[in-house]
């Protein structure tokens, strides 16, 4: 399973589709992995990989009908496809390929609030994904590790251009897109998440773009 797709329609899911392809950035071959840049954080919320510690928690998040009504999250989800998943997360981690975090609030009884990552990093751009999950919206999540997402590609990933496909209806993830300095670029067809004839939206940003 990919954890990226249109996900949840509060200002709380914003999806991910995107190919593979060799990394030109600086994960590639000579340049420092993930690891050297620590754990992303502004302070608030934190990005952390994720681990087999996880699957309880993203087995029951994932039960949330928005996460797969907006998202490439397989519905039913359960244990073997979040392991799945977070085995797929550390060998792509591992190879540079994409990055995938557990987004936590330190200092809450549960601190995982969600996820978010990259997918199809190289050329220098790579497309993001997230969803939050349902007992955390309404916190500012999304937009948050939105920013801190994009200040880590930019600043540490040596990438110039992070974007979003967001499913047509999504209000609440495209309010959370350009409140975190993406702005909306093209409309395409959808695939891999939403119905037949379902439209994305495609949001981006760019290292070198006004904010």
């Amino acid at each position: 399973m990919l954890l990226f797709a249109g996900w949840p329609s509060s200002p709380d899911t914003g999806r991910v589709g995107g190919s593979e392809g060799p990394t030109h950035n600086s994960l590639a071959a000579g340049g420092p992995g993930a690891e050297a840049f620590g754990v992303p954080s502004d302070g608030r919320f934190l990005l952390r990989p994720w681990s087999l510690d996880d699957v309880d928690w993203a087995v029951a998040a994932c039960q949330d009908d928005e996460i797969s009504r907006w998202t490439r999250v397989p519905s039913p989800y359960g244990r073997d496809e979040a392991v799945e998943f977070i085995e797929h997360a550390t060998a792509t981690r591992a190879d540079g390929s994409e990055l995938h975090w557990v987004v936590e609030e330190p200092g809450h009884p549960e601190p995982r609030v969600g996820a978010i990552g990259l997918i199809g990093i190289g050329d220098h751009e790579a497309e993001g994904g997230y969803w939050v999950a349902a007992e955390a919206r309404d916190r500012g999540v999304a937009r948050a590790a939105l920013a801190i997402l994009v200040d880590h590609a930019f600043g540490d990933l040596g990438l110039s251009r992070v974007w979003l496909e967001i499913l047509q209806g999504n209000t609440g993830s495209e309010r959370a897109a350009v409140a975190a300095g993406f702005t909306p670029v093209e409309t395409r067809p959808a695939q891999g998440c939403g119905q037949p004839g379902d439209l994305v939206t495609v949001f981006e940003r760019r290292l070198d773009a006004p904010r």
